[in-house]
């Protein structure tokens, strides 16, 4: 049933987060969708601690912790990574191996 692999990427950041003048989660998802990946969902959370983007410093964040979690096979996640890459900086990422069944 699960027949391919695949990985999840999760994106922690601040909701005061920007990108070019717009709100970093929603470039994010935005560009999710340009690349067409099988699985993008942002939540947001009421409160968050970590890495703030100034400096190494750890600390409650200025807006609500968002956290965007995006699903697809391999290669789809590590080209999405490398074109969304050198743009994100205020975020910390993760990945992990799934399983995956992309339903049509």
């Amino acid at each position: 049933m699960f027949n391919q692999e695949g990985l999840r990427l999760r994106v922690y950041l601040d909701e005061s987060a920007r990108f070019v003048g717009v709100p970093l989660h929603e470039w994010i998802m935005k560009e999710a969708a340009r690349h067409e990946l099988a699985g993008a969902s942002m939540v947001r959370g009421v409160e968050g601690v970590g890495c703030l983007p100034q400096g190494t410093t750890v600390g409650v964040a200025d807006g609500a912790p968002v956290i965007l979690e995006l699903v697809d096979t391999t290669a789809k996640i590590e080209r999405f990574v490398a074109s969304i890459g050198s743009s994100v900086t205020a975020c910390l990422m993760t990945m992990e191996t799934v399983r995956l069944k992309i339903c049509d």
